[in-house]
């Protein structure tokens, strides 16, 4: 998520699903919200009719907010309150925030806590490298599948393979973006996959170990190097680390499930993680029940239905939480 802060706005750019997300409580919270569109008009001119179109701000007062299904989008309707051009304001209009679109908001205090709790955590990018592909993942409070990809074992054996080469330079070029961000870069890989692991450069530790290109393989390699100075200090990751092991291992000791079971947990001040996926995304009371424990300082997960953390969740509704 970036952000900068105006004098009376914040201008912020979702960049992932869950900004999106993060987005949507924002403007619910704060009741208004622009952007850039382009406007077009039609003038008459004698028997002529001139099409116009500039590019003008709006700012409006939304009456109702959809997250899309694939939770890239936000469709909002309102009433325009303030514009760059005069002559809107007073008229309704439906626009779309995308990720990657700027967004503007007024300042507010709620808002500004949740950018807060947003702002970039240390984090350490992952790298796994299996015999039929490769997984890379973001791991910082949460842990984040970015990339993904199968290939044919017989693709990565063949080291001219265009396909390979452009996969190689994608992830260099991510590596690279990360290591600026001051992040601590991992990569695993199989035996197999040896020749294909040399062509990754600038990464801070290297392990060769059986792995899988999934979220087991980003756990097995976090607990591989868990005395590295790096990992050891990260609490988030760390606390993170435990989270999805304890899931994946079924070790279920402190899971709670069901919304109602949950909001009494947090009532009881015993809830400290709350993981939720894309099928409760459309529910909005459980989305405000979910904002109002990330604004009680509880953390929050938000994982893909197709991961297989994803997939234990949604057996029990969509959303669990985790217990001291």
């Amino acid at each position: 998520m970036k952000t900068e802060y105006r004098e009376e706005y914040i201008i912020i750019k979702p960049e992932s699903r869950f900004d999106i997300i993060i987005l949507y409580w924002i403007i619910k919270s704060v009741g208004k919200v622009g952007t850039t569109i382009k406007w077009q008009e039609k003038i008459e001119s004698g028997l002529k009719t001139k099409r116009t179109l500039e590019v003008v701000t709006v700012i409006i007062q939304y009456d109702d907010i959809r997250i899309d299904h694939s939770i890239k989008s936000l469709r909002i309707t309102g009433r325009i309150i303030e514009s760059s051009k005069n002559e809107l304001v007073g008229k309704r209009i439906g626009i779309d925030l995308n990720i990657n679109n700027t967004t503007i908001v007024p300042k507010d205090d709620t808002a500004e806590k949740i950018l807060r709790k947003t702002m970039p955590k240390k984090s350490i990018l992952v790298i796994i490298l299996d015999i039929d592909g490769y997984v890379i993942a973001e791991v910082s409070d949460r842990i984040e599948i970015i990339d993904e990809k199968y290939i044919p074992t017989a693709d990565i054996l063949e080291k001219e393979e265009m396909e390979i080469k452009k996969d190689v330079t994608n992830i260099n070029e991510l590596v690279k973006r990360y290591r600026e961000r001051g992040s601590v870069v991992v990569l695993g890989y199989n035996i197999g996959s040896k020749n294909l692991a040399k062509k990754i450069k600038g990464v801070d530790y290297k392990v060769e170990k059986t792995l899988s290109a999934n979220i087991n393989g980003v756990l097995t390699i976090l607990k591989e190097i868990a005395n590295e100075k790096a990992i050891r200090e990260a609490n988030e990751l760390a606390k993170a680390v435990q989270i999805y092991d304890e899931l994946l291992s079924k070790e279920l000791t402190k899971v709670v499930y069901g919304i109602k079971e949950i909001i009494e947990k947090i009532g009881y001040g015993i809830i400290h993680t709350i993981i939720f996926t894309d099928k409760v995304i459309h529910d909005k009371k459980i989305l405000d029940y979910i904002l109002q424990a990330y604004l009680s300082c509880i953390n929050v997960h938000f994982v893909d239905s197709y991961s297989s953390l994803g997939r234990y969740v949604n057996q029990y509704g969509g959303v669990i939480a985790i217990s001291y």
